[in-house]
């Protein structure tokens, strides 16, 4: 199984690690991955499971497809919530 590979500046190579989800349930809702990522991967929603008037907050993965598999978001968020893994190359 060969994974996709990037190119770093020097000219070494690197596996990158795309958003695969993220929990809602343990969301602490801080907004760092939504801040962090300027590839609007993800979206803040209301909890399902939230009976709150005003509604809790949480943050989910929107948009998985707009990922370059940088890790930031999952490196940046202190619940370490946000699953990244690497994708195997097709083709």
């Amino acid at each position: 199984m060969e994974y996709i590979t990037g190119a770093t500046a020097s000219g070494g190579s690197w596996i990158p690690t795309f958003v695969v989800r993220s929990n809602i349930n343990d969301c602490g809702c801080c907004g760092k991955c939504f801040k962090i990522c300027g590839r609007s991967v993800f979206e803040y929603i209301d909890h399902p499971d939230s009976d709150d008037l005003c509604g809790a907050k949480v943050m989910t993965v929107k948009h998985p497809e707009n990922c370059i598999g940088c890790g930031a978001c999952a490196r940046g968020c202190p619940k370490k919530n946000i699953v990244c893994e690497p994708k195997v190359r097709v083709g």
